[in-house]
């Protein structure tokens, strides 16, 4: 608006025939320039400068969060390109106004404090990749899991919603807790350790002391699974005891 005026009255200037510009027009004129000038004076921030700060800020927080030596990758929502704001004279600041790194979508706010306070807020993205273990074929309920049915495939971490593995090694012996789908990631919830002892079955019975074990055998009350403490009768005295599973069909009865 100011330029449109200035650019107007200088205009009428030669337009009028060669006579002078009145007063008020040679006042307004100077009026106009002066502020004009002042809004030229005026430096606008950098956009480029806060998307780095939000950049910067926005991996630091990843890394701090989830190690140094993550694998990640982070989207960051844009800044109106007509956006103008006064250039901070002081540091600007950012923050995590919404959401958690942990959650994987945040908001970073980055404010300035002074000539003028301003801030602005921007949507970040944040994907971290991991391996995790995927199973390659089908597998039945309460089949055992095996390296050979097992593969480690990158992923992001952010779209699985329960524990996973990133070792098939902290899978030996394990069985699946349900049908488990070709190509699925395994989770917590999806094995299990297998049944060593099952209720009504024969089991060993070993007591072991410095210098002697004595085996009886028993029936066992209730099923069981490694380490479990199961209720297990004796044939013999028909009494009932605690003992622990060690092992398929044999626990041991501490002394």
């Amino acid at each position: 608006m100011l330029s449109i005026l200035v650019i107007h009255l200088l205009r009428q200037q030669f337009d009028n025939d060669g006579y002078a510009m009145s007063r008020w027009n040679k006042a307004l004129l100077a009026l106009s320039l002066q502020l004009l000038g002042t809004a030229f004076a005026t430096e606008t921030q950098s956009l480029q400068e806060i998307d780095d700060i939000v950049n910067h800020f926005a991996q630091h927080s990843v890394r701090e969060f989830h190690g140094e030596n993550t694998d990640f990758a982070i989207k960051i929502g844009q800044l109106d390109s007509h956006l103008r704001l006064e250039a901070c004279s002081e540091n600007l600041t950012p923050s995590i106004e919404f959401g958690q790194v942990s959650q994987h979508n945040f908001t970073v706010k980055v404010a300035c404090a002074a000539p003028k306070k301003w801030a602005v807020r921007l949507p970040v993205k944040v994907q971290v990749f991991k391996h995790v273990v995927v199973n390659k074929q089908h597998i039945n309920k309460d089949m055992p899991l095996t390296a050979n049915e097992l593969d480690l495939v990158r992923q992001d971490i952010s779209q699985i919603n329960d524990s996973f593995y990133e070792s098939i090694d902290d899978l030996s012996g394990l069985v699946a807790q349900k049908n488990i789908a070709s190509g699925s990631v395994i989770k917590h919830h999806m094995v299990k350790q297998p049944t060593l002892v099952r209720r009504g079955e024969m089991v060993k019975m070993v007591i072991q002391a410095p210098g002697i074990t004595i085996e009886g055998t028993g029936v066992a009350q209730t099923d069981g699974i490694k380490g479990q403490v199961v209720k297990v009768k004796n044939i013999r005295s028909n009494r009932i005891v605690d003992a622990m599973v060690v092992d398929t069909g044999i626990t041991t009865i501490p002394m």
